[in-house]
């Protein structure tokens, strides 16, 4: 009896043990991306402009460092490839209306990553799993209807704390992007879209699209033009050496090198991401100080460091100023500002005759050590 009592404990010691090795291995096991439900929602919201065409009004909001804005937008888009954006509210000055028509699958070039439509980004390549790489991705069938359309949920949390998340409303039928949120490290809403009017009829996209008329083409100039390329093949483009940064925050990678050809001062775009947050870093050289800067010569937001800094525009007593500050790095004055239109920061220094500026939505902390890192190869 005493042994087959001995059996019976030692039978229940193993299916105890066994089952706790059976759990670990589920937790610890990464499933192949085309098993997850997750991933096959997010390659159908990746690929959904190229097969659904839309016309609609998006209502965009942004609480930006130190200010809210809200602009309404028109928005035509017929697939795979015609995409147009006309802001409604506030107007656009006669004579500028911004005709946004181009290829769906093309981003603007100089754009910084994590400012484009998350189903852009989802189309790029690699992006999807450098996403699920470092963020966790939860779905739900939403209660919310978005101008009148059934959605589901996507929750997207970052595994390193200091990022952002992100909150998407898809359509349930067809995966088109209703409504995004853009949420900071401690939970504030820094961004948010949401179509307040959307239809998919073939028709309705057509009509609107004869009545918006043809885009008007822009001039050539010889004098400006982008090219990707590799790392290798942008550095020998240029006279000067280029620097990247020793210190890449947990999960980023180099997504993409650009040379912007912008006569007399062409540079080099680097981009990199973690498949949600991104910064870029562009390079050139130094600039002789009695040159004008060149038109579109890299970004042009903040101010020359030569000058004292400006003000961004006149401003109200409810609306406090932007200005530059600067932070002195390894001996290198880095002068910053925040582009609240886009809740990015932007640092500038020059090292070594180099002219270089970080656009970042990255925190403040992991921006000063990429900074850093930079700095400290020279």
């Amino acid at each position: 009896m005493n042994l087959r009592g001995n059996w019976l404990r030692l039978i229940a010691i193993l299916a105890v043990l066994i089952l706790i090795l059976l759990v670990v291995f589920i937790q610890v096991r990464k499933p192949r991306s085309d098993d997850l439900y997750e991933v096959k929602i997010l390659n159908k919201i990746a690929s959904a402009d190229k097969d659904i065409s839309y016309v609609g009004k998006e209502l965009s909001m942004g609480w930006g460092f130190e200010r809210g804005q809200v602009q309404e937008f028109q928005v035509i888009h017929k697939a795979p490839s015609t995409h147009s954006v006309k802001r409604l509210i506030p107007s656009e000055r006669a004579g500028s209306q911004r005709r946004n028509r181009r290829a769906a699958g093309g981003p603007p070039p100089m754009m910084p990553m994590g400012q484009l439509p998350f189903n852009r980004r989802l189309a790029e390549k690699d992006m999807l799993e450098l996403l699920l790489k470092n963020y966790d991705v939860h779905i739900t069938a939403s209660e919310d209807r978005i101008a009148g359309y059934k959605t589901d949920l996507l929750t997207i949390t970052p595994r390193v704390k200091e990022r952002s998340s992100m909150r998407i409303w898809a359509a349930r039928d067809n995966h088109i992007i209703l409504r995004s949120e853009d949420i900071d490290s401690d939970g504030n809403i820094r961004n948010m879209s949401v179509y307040t009017q959307i239809s998919f009829k073939s028709k309705e996209v057509q009509t609107k699209l004869d009545e918006l008329g043809s885009p008007p083409k822009a001039p050539e100039d010889p004098g400006r033009s982008i090219e990707s390329l590799s790392l290798t093949e942008a550095q020998k483009k240029v006279n000067y050496p280029l620097v990247t940064p020793a210190f890449l925050p947990k999960g980023f990678q180099l997504d993409r090198v650009l040379f912007l050809k912008f006569l007399p001062k062409p540079s080099v775009h680097l981009i990199y991401t973690d498949g949600l947050a991104s910064f870029s870093l562009f390079e050139s050289k130094k600039a002789d100080a009695q040159a004008p800067p060149p038109r579109g010569a890299g970004p042009q937001m903040p101010p020359p460091r030569d000058r004292p800094p400006m003000r961004e525009r006149p401003t109200t007593r409810e609306e406090p100023r932007n200005q530059a500050r600067t932070t002195k790095i390894h001996g290198i004055n880095v002068q910053s500002f925040d582009l609240r239109q886009m809740n990015v920061h932007i640092y500038r220094w020059t090292q070594a005759g180099l002219d270089l500026t970080l656009i970042s939505d990255l925190s403040q902390n992991e921006s000063m050590k990429v900074i850093g890192s930079i700095i400290n190869k020279t």
